[in-house]
C-alpha cells in the first residue's frame, strides 16, 4: 500500500472512463503484477489501480478504488459477455422470473430482453414493444417490476 489517492483514470478497455472516491484515501492498494493487463491508474501518482488477468481460462478483474461508476462496471460486464438490460445507469435486479428496475431520471426507458424472453408489466405500463426491446415510461425515482417468461 502507498499513501493517498483521489480516484483513477482508465486505460485499454476502460480508456476514457474515470472512477473512484473524490477524497484522499490512505493507505490504498497498488497492483504490482507485471503479467496483469493495466485497466486503470491512480490520478495522484499514476500507480496501477485496476487490472485484468486471465488464469486457467478465467478472467479476473481487480479494482483497488472504492466508488466504481456504472459506466465502468458496464464495460467490464459487456466484455465478459453478460447480458446488458439497459444502456443507462438504471438499477436492475432480476432472479430470472421478476425484473425490477429503478431509475432516478424521468422519461422513457428501453429494456433489452435476452433472446427467448418475454416481459409482462406488473407495475408501470409497457408503452412500446419491438422485438426483444420493451419500453416503459418512468417518473423520477420510480421503480417498476416486470414478469419474465419464455417468449412464444
Amino acid at each position: 500500500a502507498r499513501p493517498g489517492v483521489q480516484g483513477s483514470k482508465g486505460e485499454g478497455l476502460l480508456n476514457g472512463l474515470a472512477w473512484g472516491w473524490p477524497e484522499n484515501v490512505s493507505p490504498r492498494p497498488v497492483v504490482d503484477d507485471l503479467d496483469a493487463e493495466v485497466l486503470g491508474r491512480y490520478n495522484s501518482d499514476n500507480a496501477v489501480s485496476a487490472a485484468r488477468k486471465t488464469v486457467d481460462g478465467f478472467q479476473s478483474f481487480y479494482f483497488a478504488d472504492i466508488a466504481l461508476m456504472p459506466s465502468v462496471m458496464r464495460k467490464v460486464f459487456e466484455q465478459a459477455g453478460a447480458h446488458i438490460w439497459t444502456s443507462d445507469d438504471s438499477i436492475i435486479q432480476t432472479d430470472g422470473r421478476i425484473l425490477e428496475v429503478h431509475r432516478s431520471a424521468a422519461g422513457p426507458l428501453a429494456i433489452h430482453l435476452p433472446e427467448g424472453v418475454a416481459a409482462k408489466a406488473i407495475s408501470a405500463a409497457i408503452t412500446k414493444q419491438e422485438g426483444n426491446v420493451v419500453e416503459l415510461h418512468l417518473e423520477r425515482d420510480q421503480s417498476a417490476w416486470l414478469e419474465l417468461t419464455t417468449a412464444k
